[in-house]
């Protein structure tokens, strides 16, 4: 699967201690290695997708804020390297949640799911390029 996600120009982190995305709590370690792992992404990322409940474990912190700092300095880090705004697109299976800063890029985790899985041995970047363009500013209700 990482393979066909790297032909595809998509990255994830390596998997090892220190970017174990499936852990329940990160470490300091962990935080530090994800951060600038996101901070260091190639110049020609256009888009950072990224789960709710990832930038939660990274900020060790589920309030609204915390979310919407995280990310501004992740912005901000990107803007300093590379003279452009990194999109950030956040992903999540919890429908609409209630952390969620307003106005920040949303897409429902299945909607997203379903093309990174490969079908015949392939994915189609082209749809999920796509999907990725047609994501919305999230708005509380």
């Amino acid at each position: 699967m990482e393979e066909y996600l790297r032909q595809m120009g998509l990255f994830v982190p390596p998997k090892n201690d220190l970017t174990n995305l499936m852990s329940q709590t990160f470490s300091s370690q962990m935080v530090k290695a994800l951060n600038e792992y996101i901070d260091n992404l190639d110049y020609q990322t256009e888009y950072l997708v990224i789960h709710l409940g990832i930038i939660e474990k990274l900020m060790k912190n589920t309030l609204e804020y915390a979310i919407s700092d995280w990310l501004n300095v992740r912005r901000q880090n990107w803007l300093k390297k590379y003279g452009t705004l990194l999109k950030i697109i956040i992903i999540s299976g919890r429908g609409k949640p209630s952390n969620m800063p307003e106005n920040e890029l949303f897409l429902p985790f299945s909607v997203v799911q379903q093309y990174l899985v490969p079908v015949n041995k392939s994915l189609n970047k082209v749809k999920l390029l796509e999907l990725l363009q047609k994501a919305r500013k999230y708005v509380k209700e």
